[in-house]
């Protein structure tokens, strides 16, 4: 959808450099997914797969970022 940001792109991004310094492998250990099905959910080019929204905050809390909030928020045009 037009204007609608790529959360799952940002996820992925923030998977692969985590201002926690958390690895991927580490981040998806945490969170009970297998690296591989976590890294296929969050692909911009997988259709089938997407990742779990209840994942998301523990997922940012792993991560150590909001970004994912940031730009949902300004899709709505507010701010986090």
């Amino acid at each position: 959808m037009e204007g609608t940001p790529d959360i799952a792109a940002v996820c992925q991004r923030l998977a692969k450099g985590a201002p926690s310094r958390l690895s991927a492998e580490q981040i998806a250990d945490r969170l009970g997914r297998p690296y591989n099905t976590m890294m296929s959910e969050l692909s911009p080019f997988r259709e089938g797969h997407k990742f779990d929204v209840n994942l998301l905050v523990p997922f940012m809390r792993l991560a150590g970022s909001t970004e994912p909030l940031h730009e949902m928020a300004r899709a709505m045009g507010g701010v986090y």
